[in-house]
């Protein structure tokens, strides 16, 4: 057999690079697009379902409330409570403010490990920088310095990083870190905190105890609450509907896709039987090929999303930005349509048999 004819029917030859992406556009768009959409829309799904406060603490996690006479000269400050707290490595929890007729979180986390999930993984609790995410009913009170948001909270300017549109059952104005009131010695007369250090939180409760002696503290488990907060909003509803849907039409498009590509692909496997190719060859020629133009268009989509996130604007309304969902989403439907893919270079290549036997 001549040495062009075996390259050919094994699927090698210099004109490979051509032959290869030939009639391949409209799948490598679709890959691409996937990746951008399901990274979009997952993270979307994520935020929603993490968007209350309550559900970023485990079971041991509590409700704190300090009252206490700030006019005493023992009266304890913002900055006493962040000292206590940071002897406690795994301590995380929120800080409870309200001014006038504007309220909300301030986070604080000393466990770099563990971290907040959804959309309060955009405020960085390990800075120094005063920051927060606001609902877009408050974006009127915000200042513009120098081209970025800021919002003025018992006399910190805090720099807004994203406009919550999640919505939580606190029904929390603001959700910001803690760096604005840690150094802080203003006296308060009462606070409301949440307190999570895991198994040692008993014993974060009872070091706050012992230092005000003072001051009464009173708390319950922070589950009481999340029961009074559970179910499912309609936000969460419509989006999971809405990416369910579009998950649904997506599989089936990732099986027309492939057969579609399959089929420009007739002419080559008609050469490749001509030559002496047989079916493992066939079908080796369509899989092969099949996952070169997938992870091509997987990489292209790769490239769209990083673009965009690291667009300002995407982060700053959509929240946290997860784009191994969208990895996971393109190599899901790749997998679900190599598995077409081969399914169909066999009914193909049997076709061409009879073509070639009729000839």
């Amino acid at each position: 057999m001549p040495k062009y004819a075996r390259k050919n029917r094994l699927g090698f030859g210099s004109r490979i690079p051509r032959q290869l992406f030939n009639k391949s556009g409209t799948i490598i768009a679709f890959f691409a697009c996937t990746f951008f959409l399901c990274t979009f829309l997952i993270s979307v799904l994520f935020n929603t379902g993490n968007g209350d406060i309550y559900g970023q603490f485990s079971k041991d996690a509590v409700y704190a409330v300090i009252e206490q006479d700030e006019t005493k000269e023992n009266a304890l400050s913002y900055s006493d409570i962040a000292a206590k707290l940071s002897e406690f490595p795994n301590a995380r929890g929120a800080v409870f403010l309200e001014l006038f007729d504007i309220s909300g979180y301030l986070l604080f986390d000393n466990d770099p490990k563990g971290g907040f999930s959804g959309v309060f993984r955009s405020v960085n609790t390990n800075t120094d920088e005063p920051q927060l995410i606001l609902a877009p009913a408050y974006e009127p009170l915000c200042m513009s310095i120098n081209g970025a948001s800021y919002l003025n909270l018992n006399g910190k300017k805090y720099r807004v990083v994203g406009n919550n549109i999640y919505k939580g059952m606190s029904g929390a104005a603001f959700y910001g870190n803690f760096a604005g009131i840690k150094d802080s010695n203003t006296k308060f007369q009462g606070l409301s905190i949440i307190i999570d250090a895991g198994k040692e939180t008993p014993r974060l409760l009872n070091a706050l105890n012992s230092k005000m002696s003072d001051a009464n503290i009173s708390s319950k488990s922070l589950s009481y609450l999340k029961k009074d907060t559970e179910g499912i909003g309609m936000d969460k509803i419509f989006v999971s509907f809405a990416v369910f849907m579009i998950g649904a039409m997506l599989i089936t498009s990732a099986k027309a896709s492939t057969e579609n590509w399959a089929e420009t692909k007739m002419s080559e496997i008609k050469a490749r039987r001509i030559c002496g190719a047989n079916d493992d060859n066939i079908r080796n020629f369509i899989f092969v090929r099949y996952f070169a133009v997938c992870i091509t268009g997987i990489m292209l989509g790769a490239a769209m999303t990083a673009l965009s996130v690291g667009f300002t604007p995407a982060v700053y309304y959509l929240g946290s930005i997860n784009i191994f969902a969208g990895a996971a989403s393109a190599a899901f439907l790749a997998l679900f349509g190599g598995i077409s893919a081969y399914r169909f270079a066999i009914k193909i290549s049997r076709r061409q048999i009879v073509m070639l036997r009729r000839e």
